[in-house]
């Protein structure tokens, strides 16, 4: 009896249940209470953060209780953050490059090895009659 009260005095005070499991004896906790919904219901962006006329970014708190974080100036952030957005390299023009006397970096000699792979596996799939 003192070790059933016990167990329904942590699951009242901690919010510790039981689950069923093979090992009867062991606690686990419940998951965390949704939050509340705001009065207003918020309207994500179709396409990642957006930058508001006030200089804030919508989209990128990730807190229930916080606030959206105010955008820098261009010059405050890595030059090489712009890159992420550029689409990478196909395997033509790498190709091109390639066979034009190299001239490939690291990460592109990277990306052209792994390309010509898996092209090669498509021939050889479409010759072989596989998907």
């Amino acid at each position: 009896l003192q070790r059933r009260l016990r167990a329904m005095a942590a699951v009242a005070a901690w919010g510790v249940r039981r689950r069923p499991s093979a090992h009867a004896g062991i606690l686990a906790r419940a998951f965390a209470k949704k939050a509340a919904a705001p009065a207003q219901a918020q309207k994500k962006a179709a396409t990642g953060s957006v930058p508001k006329q006030d200089g804030t970014v919508r989209g990128i708190n990730i807190l229930k209780e916080g606030s959206d974080p105010e955008a820098l100036p261009d010059s405050e952030y890595p030059d090489w953050l712009w890159s992420l957005a550029e689409a990478p390299n196909p395997l033509v023009t790498l190709r091109k490059r390639y066979d034009a006397g190299g001239g490939l970096d690291g990460p592109e000699t990277a990306r052209f090895i792994k390309l010509s792979r898996r092209q090669a596996i498509k021939e050889e799939n479409s010759l072989t009659g596989k998907k």
